[in-house]
């Protein structure tokens, strides 16, 4: 909604006013047009199909989609596995097609459960008939999905035709069958009804025990971790076994000395027709199978974040260099016009108000930058104790008065190196953060400690490097948080809090995650409903400290005539600050592109004291122009004034070639320090 404001500049003609008015709102327009393209590029990231496309693409073993009669996607690893292109499994009924006519059946039955939304995991074999005639088997595993707005499976097949042929060649021998059963290196038990028959050595030694006979004749139930459990199992495993089908479950089961392991068992009745009831079972111990799926599957959340965070943080560094060349222009304008204003005279408070909506703007732009890992920084050694100790009373002040903040900070310094600005940032963030999730009161701890991560720390951990860290924890006795809600936290804009006037932008932790990953560092959260919630922040150590001299610039007037060459697009910023910098007693040059700039200073060298570079232009970039402008002169004093400022570039090519620089929107008098600073430094 359009607020009217009342501006005054000198006695301005209504004509005059309404021209104002229409240009703020043709700026306004602009602004919510950018804002509304970044929603549609947010909504594109986040489709399902291109996620899955992703998943299945990285899978080794072969995976597809199937919604109907039809293939709608599959990995190169299905292509190899049949020799079929992904063009010739759309065109045709997938199940008649390649399926075994004798297993069509129950790959029919199987993918109609699915659809129908039976989500329970099962495990089966199958014929397929490849490209060049000949039979594979395959053994898969399927998921119900939604691909395109409507249900379809997913399924994950391993070629199991190898082992198909191996059994079918030692099942003609029952000594070489016994053979290979005593030395499997899987558990494998005969069970007559529910009671073991035999086992062979390796199942023995699974579960603990000496010798088989400690187990033949012994229940199945003294195995499984519940009466519960053990009930569970034999009514997922039964249907099947009826059915003289393969049956299969996911199970925990105890070992002689009463530990627990997650066990995979496949079970088939030796013949479905005898009244023995006699089956064989395979006992798999799944548990580090588990672990590393889990492992797994926590990496690719983690590179899925991380990939988000990256394209979400291009996004924004262009959104912001323009959207902060617009506040620069109001705030400058304004403050031109307010300097030929006194308080209490109209349009004095008006033009304040301005400046301090367009402040709290750039503001906002500067949290976008950081959970984009774009923001400007200055690095230094620094004592992270000192910090926590020094930001300890306005901690306590922000603090709700039914909060308790305790310290456990480690003995003797702490070294990092990073900007002191961020890092309090960090820390103010986290501790708020915990406080908002006591409403009722509790206590907030800040702690630090020294720590080394070593390498299977960091293969669990995308972009995390072995080696010594100094570590920040906060922990708060709050209400927690589900798995569902810690998946999201570190979103941009996503928030807890009810909607409503105080609901903040939900920012925080997206600014925290960027400013601790720029510093070379990761963040890790750990919560449970009902029991609080434990953020650890891990800085790279550094050896020592070292002391950077401070420096003070003194406000003064320039000696003599000094040419200031300005190189900006935006026309309205141009404008600003070349007005600002007469009116200083500087003459000035303009330029609007970088190519321009060169011609100017190749021909003006001699008269040009300063250029003021912004990186963003078109046709030749102010990187691109910076270089020229060295190759021309080495000596050459640059300025970067840019609403967006690419980190790594800075710190690798640009910082060490320019004396300083000015992140829009800057203010008139930021920009006269700046410059007067540059043409002092020698």
């Amino acid at each position: 909604q359009l607020i009217p404001i009342a501006l005054d500049f000198g006695v301005p003609s209504m004509q005059d006013q309404d021209k104002i008015k229409e240009k703020l709102i043709e700026e306004l327009a602009e602004i919510r047009l950018k804002l509304a393209q970044s929603e549609t590029c947010l909504k594109e990231l986040s489709q399902p199909e291109s996620k899955y496309r992703q998943i299945i693409g990285s899978l080794s073993e072969a995976a597809y989609v199937i919604q109907g009669d039809s293939i709608k996607f599959a990995n190169q690893a299905v292509l190899e596995l049949t020799g079929y292109s992904l063009k010739e499994g759309m065109a045709a009924n997938a199940i008649q097609a390649f399926v075994h006519p004798d297993d069509q059946k129950m790959v029919s039955q199987y993918y109609a459960l699915r659809l129908q939304g039976d989500i329970t995991p099962h495990m089966y074999e199958f014929r397929v008939f490849c490209k060049d005639g000949s039979l594979k088997w395959v053994e898969l595993k399927s998921t119900l999905i939604m691909w395109e707005g409507k249900p379809a499976g997913l399924g994950v097949a391993t070629d199991i035709t190898a082992r198909k042929r191996a059994e079918e060649a030692h099942g003609k021998s029952e000594q070489t069958l016994k053979t290979i059963l005593s030395t499997s290196p899987v558990g494998i038990v005969m069970f007559k009804g529910r009671q073991s028959v035999w086992l062979n050595d390796f199942c023995v030694n699974m579960f603990g025990h000496d010798h088989a006979s400690e187990l033949i004749g012994q229940d199945s139930r003294m195995i499984y971790t519940s009466e519960e459990e053990y009930n569970r199992v034999g009514r997922e495993l039964h249907p099947n076994l009826r059915a003289g089908e393969i049956a299969e479950t996911k199970t925990k089961l105890v070992r002689k000395d009463g530990s627990v392991f997650d066990a995979r068992i496949r079970i088939k009745l030796v013949d479905p027709s005898s009244a023995e009831d006699l089956a064989i079972a395979i006992i798999v111990d799944i548990t580090d199978e588990i672990r590393a799926q889990q492992e797994k599957e926590n990496l690719q959340a983690q590179l899925f974040q991380s990939q988000k965070m990256e394209s979400l943080g291009t996004l924004v560094g262009g959104i912001a260099h323009d959207f902060n060349n617009m506040l620069q222009g109001i705030i400058g304008y304004s403050e031109f016009v307010l300097d030929d204003r006194v308080e209490g005279e109209l349009g004095y408070k008006e033009l304040q108000t301005i400046i301090e909506i367009s402040e709290g703007g750039a503001e906002l732009v500067k949290k976008l930058l950081a959970f984009g890992q774009e923001a400007p920084r200055l690095p230094v050694a620094l004592d992270l104790n000192h910090h926590v100790t020094a930001l300890s009373p306005l901690i306590y002040r922000t603090l709700p008065h039914k909060i308790e903040l305790d310290l456990d900070l480690t003995h003797g310094p702490v070294p990092i190196h990073a900007d002191p600005k961020q890092i309090d940032q960090v820390i103010m963030n986290l501790a708020i953060n915990a406080s908002e999730a006591m409403v009722d009161g509790g206590h907030v701890k800040i702690a630090t400690n020294t720590t080394s991560l070593d390498e299977e720390y960091c293969m669990t951990h995308v972009g995390v490097d072995p080696g010594h860290y100094i570590m920040l924890s906060v922990t708060d006795t709050g209400r927690g948080m589900d798995e569902d809600t810690m998946a999201k936290i570190f979103d941009p804009f996503f928030s807890t809090k009810q909607r409503g006037s105080t609901r903040g932008t939900g920012l925080g932790l997206s600014v925290v995650q960027g400013i601790v990953t720029k510093q070379g560092g990761h963040i890790t959260c750990h919560s449970e409903p009902g029991k609080g919630t434990e953020f650890k922040v891990y800085f790279p150590a550094i050896q020592a400290l070292s002391e950077k001299p401070q420096t003070v610039t003194a406000s003064i007037q320039p000696e003599g005539l000094i040419t200031i060459l300005v190189v900006e697009d935006n026309l309205f910023v141009t404008e600003l600050e070349r007005v600002a910098l007469e009116r200083a007693g500087y003459k000035v040059c303009v330029a609007i592109n970088g190519r321009e700039a060169v011609d100017i200073f190749k021909t003006r060298k001699e008269s040009i004291s300063l250029v003021i570079l912004d990186l963003l232009m078109p046709e030749m970039s102010g990187r691109d122009c910076l270089m020229e402008l060295v190759k021309i002169d080495p000596s050459v004093k640059v300025l970067i004034a840019s609403g967006y400022s690419p980190e790594d570039e800075l710190e690798t090519e640009i910082r060490p070639l320019v004396k300083g620089f000015l992140h829009k929107p800057f203010k008139n008098a930021e920009l006269l320090d700046v410059v007067i600073s540059a043409l002092r430094d020698s």
